[in-house]
Formats: C-alpha cells, sequence, structure tokens
C-alpha cells in the first residue's frame, strides 16, 4: 500500500522576511536554512534519535528528517502507513525508547535485530586486506566464502554511519569493489571508472557474493539504514548484477516503512538512479522520492 502524504503545495516566501508558510497547513513553518548542511551535533542527533524513535499510542513512531532539511521531526505510522509532519492526534506515549549518543547508539532503524558478527577470515581480515585479495582472485587460496563474505559486508554497512553524504563515503569500507586497486576494463573517460562504454563487472565481487548479500538484505530489511541501503543497492547496480525480486522488496520496502524523509539528496536521487539504470520500474518508489523532493523545505535545501 503506498503511504498516505500530501502533495505539497506552492510555497509562500514572505517579501519582508518575516516567515515562510506552507500553503494550507500542509508543512510546519520552514525553519532557519541549515547553513553547513548538518554540524556534528546535528549528526549526532540524527543517528541516535532514528535508532530508537519515540513510539507513540495507535501505531505512531517519531523520527527526525535528514540533517540537510533541519531535523524536521515527522510523525510515521506504521500500520496504516500514513506520515505527517505535523503531531498526530494520540493519546498518550506507548513508549520511549530514545537514547542520547553513545555505545549503544546504531545505524538501525529497528531494534529486534541483532548485530551482525562472525568468525573466520572473512571476519578476521581488514576492509584493505579484503578489497586486495578478492580484486586479486585469492578467495579460494585464503579460504573466503561468498555468503560469510556477504554477511561482513551487510555488518559493515549496518554500523556504518556516514557523514560525506555520498558514494565517496563508502567506498572506503565496501571492500567488494576494486577502484584503486584494478583498472577497469573501459573506452573513452581516462578519469573515470565508470566511463560511457565501460564495463565495470571487474571491478567489483563475482556473482555469488551478490546472490548471497541479496538474501541477507531481504531477511534484514529494516536493520540497515536507508542511506546506507541505497549505496549497497548501487553496488549492484554498477556489478551489472540484476534481480528484479530484490529490487521490488527493497521499493516495497522504502514505500512502506516510512524513510524516505531519512535520506539526504543524493541518496534520494541515487536510488531513483538504481533502478532507472537497470530498467526496472517501482512506481510507488518514484513517486514517494518526488513528493519529498516537492516538499518546500526538502526544495529549498
Amino acid at each position: 500500500r503506498r503511504p498516505t502524504v500530501s502533495r505539497p503545495q506552492a510555497n509562500f516566501v514572505s517579501p519582508s522576511g518575516g516567515g515562510e508558510v506552507s500553503d494550507e497547513g500542509r508543512y510546519p513553518p520552514l525553519p532557519p536554512m541549515s547553513i553547513d548542511g548538518g554540524s556534528q551535533a546535528d549528526f549526532d542527533r540524527y543517528w541516535a534519535a532514528n535508532a530508537r524513535p519515540r513510539r507513540l499510542d495507535a501505531g505512531w513512531v517519531e523520527r527526525v528528517a535528514h540533517p540537510q532539511v533541519n531535523l524536521e521531526r515527522y510523525w510515521f505510522n506504521e500500520q496504516t502507513h500514513e506520515l505527517t509532519w505535523h503531531w498526530p492526534q494520540v493519546g498518550a506515549e506507548a513508549s520511549s525508547s530514545r537514547s542520547d549518543c553513545g555505545s549503544q547508539r546504531r545505524a538501525r532503524l529497528q531494534a529486534d535485530f541483532e548485530e551482525l558478527t562472525g568468525t573466520g577470515p572473512e571476519w578476521d581480515m581488514s576492509v584493505d586486506e579484503l578489497k586486495a585479495a578478492l580484486a586479486d582472485g585469492k578467495e579460494g587460496e585464503l579460504g573466503l566464502s561468498y555468503p560469510e563474505l556477504a554477511r561482513r559486508a551487510v555488518a559493515e554497512y549496518e554500523r556504518f554511519e556516514p557523514r560525506v553524504l555520498s558514494w565517496h563515503d563508502f567506498q572506503h569500507i565496501t571492500f567488494w569493489f576494486f577502484g584503486g586497486l584494478r583498472k577497469p576494463d573501459r573506452a573513452g573517460d581516462r578519469y573515470s571508472y565508470f566511463a560511457p562504454g565501460a564495463s565495470s563487472q571487474s571491478l567489483f565481487a563475482p556473482r555469488p557474493f551478490f546472490d548471497a548479500a541479496a538474501v541477507l538484505i531481504l531477511e534484514r530489511l529494516g536493520a540497515m539504514h536507508p542511506i546506507q541501503l541505497t549505496y549497497f543497492v548501487w553496488t549492484f547496480v554498477r556489478a551489472q548484477v540484476v534481480l528484479p525480486e530484490y529490487l521490488d522488496t527493497v521499493g516495497d520496502h522504502m514505500c512502506t516503512s516510512g524513510v524516505v524523509p531519512l535520506m539526504d539528496r543524493c541518496a534520494l536521487a541515487t536510488m531513483v538512479w538504481n533502478y532507472g539504470k537497470l530498467s526496472v520500474r517501482h512506481d510507488r518508489l518514484f513517486e514517494a522520492v518526488a513528493e519529498e523532493l516537492a516538499r518546500p523545505n526538502r526544495v529549498r535545501s
């Protein structure tokens, strides 16, 4: 079921600078614009608040939008999939699981997933060591299995809290991507690993790794933050691994979990690009992202 989100209307900006108001009260008045896209304190609050969100009566949960859009509070109903930017008319708070920034903070959106751990060379080796081993095709020699490598990969992304909000922040933990270690089979632009007409498959782990990762990600949807999920899906795209059922389920999750406002603008655009690049349609996801991108505070950011 598609989330029920009001479509944004034209926004009025006071010529005197006295305030900015959304038509018909669909959205709260625009707060002052962030001058830096989020400070360290903003990001600390963002990760902590969404790792253990406040839960209210009648299925409502309170979350905090991305620092790029001022850490705006919003509320999502896990039963009806309704999303609102105004306090829902509910009774007393059912429970509160907010936590301060600290050792128990995780990037997860749901607390009912155990942290992924493991043993063996897949866990003993560093990210750089795994990257070099996979790039050189030494999986068999080192006793590395693709299911366990996938488990380590998902664990890395689940606990990662990015700050530089683009692929550049993720490539340092993505051991199944070999950029910098191996030149791609490409034609054209010598400055890009992904130039038009190039084949980027040689820059990534083999297909069995992605098959195992897809199964694990679907089993744990909700454990990985949507920004991290976006860039994990991106590696499928660049490795030219097309799994339509996997993409359908990921898209459904994005639409029915109320997580789209948590994303920064790079991730929002990249997730849609992922589907377009592989020629996989997911109309509900495209509409949900379009609505968020057209929200007044998002447009201004």
